[in-house]
């Protein structure tokens, strides 16, 4: 398996730009298959500049509905308008930020035709399995403080229903991709536990650490170590969660855009 990042918060090649976003190829037994699209078209300018074709994707996978993820859609199906489009349940309720501020999605349902909602795991391709959200085992590890959602005109606090994730199996190696992680990294791989009877071997995506306390750092931390996996991390992340972990394990790097991870 192949993945390249289209979208992210950093880059350090000169050709490519970066943004507040999460956009990932993935080559896998001769199939392509996209995660989340970033916050905007830059996930296209940049294909396009590393000479990446998106017009043969076959498959989206939108990890949430919140615009760093899903702001390139309308491009995506501008160049690719039969792909497929898998998501998870209630996909289309309207997000904010606690301060009203709007940061959701910037298409509606109707504009796309090959949808398939995920609510429990389901192997969409060949050892490609999107999980639903997962069974919130450690509430420690969950990241909702900030952010509503609205619902027949109220507004409540979001639980992130819809968010899914990714795992890719091939022979000994399983690769848990996630966007953001809201309902918890931890969470996520404890569920990829239960299913494959063991933890990812690999880890990808953000983790949404940002000015999370250093308690919850502490314990978090600690789950990732015992758990032996490596660790891709990117996006939301943030970077005292990813010095602290890089500092106690070299299975740890950082992910910009353009880079490339080879399983």
């Amino acid at each position: 398996m192949e993945i390249i990042l289209l979208s992210e918060n950093l880059t350090y090649k000169s050709f490519l730009r970066s943004e507040h976003g999460f956009s990932a190829l993935i080559r896998h037994k001769g199939k392509k298959i996209l995660f989340d699209t970033g916050a905007s078209e830059l996930f296209y300018e940049n294909a396009v500049a590393m000479q990446v074709d998106l017009t043969d994707v076959g498959t989206l996978i939108l990890s949430h509905a919140h615009y760093d993820h899903c702001g390139g859609v309308k491009k995506l199906l501008e160049i690719n308008p039969k792909i497929n489009i898998v998501t998870g349940p209630n996909f289309f309720h309207k997000k904010y930020s606690k301060n009203s501020v709007y940061r959701g999605i910037n298409f509606l349902n109707e504009e796309i035709t090959n949808h398939c909602e995920v609510s429990e795991p389901t192997e969409i391709l060949d050892g490609l399995y999107v999980f639903p959200k997962p069974k919130i085992i450690n509430k420690f590890d969950t990241h909702y403080a900030s952010m509503t959602k609205e619902i027949d005109g109220k507004f409540i606090q979001d639980d992130f229903e819809e968010e899914i994730f990714l795992c890719i199996k091939e022979n000994e190696k399983i690769l848990l991709i996630n966007g953001c992680a809201h309902n918890g990294i931890t969470n996520s791989m404890l569920a990829c536990r239960d299913y494959f009877g063991k933890f990812p071997t690999d880890i990808l995506g953000g983790c949404h650490m940002l000015n999370e306390n250093p308690q919850t750092i502490d314990k978090i931390t600690e789950f990732l170590l015992e758990s032996k996996s490596n660790f891709h991390l990117c996006h939301c992340t943030g970077v005292d969660f990813f010095a602290k972990l890089r500092a106690k394990t070299e299975n740890c790097d950082y992910m910009s855009c353009g880079n490339q991870l080879t399983l």
